[in-house]
């Protein structure tokens, strides 16, 4: 849950350079700094909600505007249930690859773009408010 992680990945000659921003506060500050030249990386992932999408887009709403404990208890079962899962990346699921073979011939296409891809709506008003 730290703010701001960061790792060197080496791959034979080639060291990677990637962050992982927690919050979209944490965003603005590694955005500053590659801006002012403070830092570099090759990559950056951007987690809007803390901890990743735990109870956020897609999931149920919640109207507990304190939920600290909830997120950690759903994030750590959700952590539990990745590491006992036999299938563990998207793009090698069969079913996902079913569909795209049948349906929408390969990632980024046209049609997967049109069906799949979403912008976002701030919502937070019906829950009460702004809020981590």
């Amino acid at each position: 849950m730290q703010d701001i992680k960061e790792a060197e990945i080496s791959i034979n000659d080639l060291t990677i350079k990637v962050a992982v921003c927690n919050g979209l506060k944490s965003a603005i500050k590694v955005i500053e700094k590659l801006k002012n030249k403070e830092v570099y990386y090759d990559l950056v992932e951007v987690m809007t909600c803390k901890g990743g999408c735990t109870s956020g887009g897609g999931q149920p709403k919640i109207t507990m505007l304190d939920m600290a404990e909830v997120r950690q208890a759903r994030m750590n079962g959700l952590y539990k249930i990745d590491e006992k899962s036999k299938l563990r990346l998207c793009h090698e699921n069969p079913e996902i690859k079913k569909i795209y073979k049948k349906y929408l011939k390969e990632p980024l296409s046209e049609k997967s773009e049109i069906l799949l891809h979403r912008s976002y709506i701030d919502r937070s008003s019906i829950l009460g408010g702004k809020h981590d």
